[in-house]
């Protein structure tokens, strides 16, 4: 009894051992797989930590071998599958994609059935599409279906045959001569279709059943049609499978006599073209202004005046003026020039007993202050001598109070002299420090003088002409040079 017991004893672990070696077998798969096992799950370019089985049987009517049916799982986004969705980012850049080339889409997850038309896909969890075809021959409608983690999902196919849906899309020039490719696909699957040269397409080997059909530019959804029937082994064709786009730039809507084209709603199932006012000034004709350009509100504007031009009053004793041309609030100034109304000392006027003498000249209208230095310039000459000096050439200075220093000040706009005004002084006084022996212009004591040459041109030495407010030359014909005054007896005072 002992005996039998040591043996025992001695088997025990030896069948524990083999036990454990064969469960460890079974699970690394030494123990073989069988006939009808279905192949191991593909997944497309990023492979995703799998924790839920999609699993089920695919049969087809007539046959017996349900071998080599290629069933897909992709995930799905608000609806549309990962192929769709990576065909519509390759469209958008121009590019086109057959949804077979998308089996690589990330996100898509493919296996193949054994002959009794099992299947097992292992996917992480998530929404999906799944769907079964072979040989563009058969296909089952997608199922959409919910994968959580450590749970089964079943799906069972029956494969059926399969038919077309066909139709135009109709695009504008500008979309046409754009990247961006148009298609369309019915929802809740991958069948797709592209828009060719003529604006035909095709989705080819649709199961039968009822399906909606999307149009699609790029990304963009254009629109959808619901519920376009399938028939095995027909095409199906309807209004509902033709789309028109009026328009997807301006540029497509023809223009109207002067107004050009617009396209309201572009690139969408309500594009239309309408025309508006302008969308340019350049669509308004001459002196008109374009406001709210490119937009239905658009209006052209009339201005006065482009130019001093547009301004011609046909009277020759104006000048016309065009003030804030080229805007609306442009206007025309035809206005008589500035004249000198009052020059003084006056002509013919004798004996000024002061110490330096005024001359005073007032015009008809304010004067551009920024001119002060160009002021008049004019000759006085020594009666009994006939010397002269040329008063304004190069000694007009800056508007201010007369400075003893020198001997003569030309000076506008200060506090109490106005816009129409015009002060220049001259002095007895000779300051060889300031001016030299050869041009000094301080006058001589208990000297008659007569006064010349009255002119408003270059006056400053500074190439610029005493101008109105308007920028226009006075008139100075009416000043009379044929005046005189006599200076002071006794000179300033130091």
């Amino acid at each position: 009894m002992k005996q039998s017991m040591k043996h025992a004893g001695r088997i025990l672990p030896v069948v524990l051992l083999c036990a454990l070696a064969l469960f460890l077998a079974t699970r690394c798969g030494g123990g073989g797989a069988e006939k009808s096992a279905p192949a191991a799950t593909t997944t497309a370019a990023v492979q995703e930590t799998p924790d839920s089985q999609i699993s089920g049987r695919v049969t087809i009517q007539g046959v017996t071998d349900y071998s080599d049916v290629i069933v897909v799982a992709e995930k799905t986004t608000d609806g549309v599958t990962a192929r769709v969705l990576g065909m519509m980012a390759a469209a958008e850049n121009g590019g086109r994609l057959a949804a077979k080339q998308a089996l690589a889409t990330p996100g898509v997850y493919t296996t193949t059935t054994g002959a009794d038309g099992a299947y097992t896909l292992t996917v992480p969890e998530g929404e999906y599409t799944v769907s079964a075809f072979k040989q563009d021959a058969v296909a089952a409608q997608p199922r959409a279906v919910s994968a959580r983690a450590a749970a089964a999902v079943t799906v069972n196919f029956e494969l059926v045959a399969t038919g077309k849906i066909a139709g135009t899309i109709t695009l504008p020039a500008s979309i046409k001569a754009g990247n961006t490719v148009a298609m369309c696909y019915l929802e809740g699957t991958s069948f797709t279709g592209y828009i060719d040269a003529s604006g035909a397409y095709t989705i080819s080997n649709v199961p039968v059943g009822a399906y909606n059909l999307v149009f699609v530019l790029g990304s963009t959804k254009l629109s959808t049609a619901s519920s376009i029937a399938v028939t095995a082994g027909a095409t199906t064709t309807t209004s509902a499978t033709a789309l028109a786009i009026a328009c997807g730039a301006h540029s497509d809507c023809p223009a109207s006599g002067a107004q050009p084209g617009y396209c309201l709603n572009p690139a969408t199932t309500l594009a239309s073209c309408t025309n508006i006012a302008c969308n340019t000034s350049s669509d308004c004709g001459t002196n008109k202004l374009c406001q709210n350009g490119g937009t239905t509100s658009a209006s052209c504007a009339q201005f006065a005046c482009a130019t001093n031009a547009d301004c011609n009053d046909n009277n020759a004793a104006t000048i016309d003026l065009c003030l804030n041309p080229g805007v609306l609030t442009a206007s025309c100034n035809n206005y008589v020039p500035a004249t000198v109304i009052s020059f003084s000392p006056a002509n013919g006027a004798t004996g000024v007993p002061t110490l330096k003498t005024q001359f005073r000249a007032v015009f008809s209208q304010s004067m551009n202050p920024n001119y002060f230095h160009t002021g008049l310039c004019f000759r006085v000459e020594d009666t009994s001598t006939g010397a002269y000096n040329n008063v304004g050439h190069g000694w007009t200075a800056s508007y201010a109070t007369y400075d003893n220093n020198y001997g003569i000040r030309v000076y506008w706009t200060t506090t109490n002299i106005p816009n129409d005004t015009l002060v220049l002084v001259l002095g007895t006084k000779y300051n060889p420090a300031y001016f030299g022996t050869a041009r000094y212009l301080s006058l001589k004591l208990s000297t008659n003088y007569t006064i010349q040459q009255v002119s408003s041109t270059n006056c400053g030495g500074t190439g610029l002409d005493l101008q109105d407010q308007y920028g226009n030359p006075p008139d100075l014909s009416g000043v009379l040079t044929a005046g005189s005054f006599t200076t002071a007896s006794y000179p300033l005072s130091q």
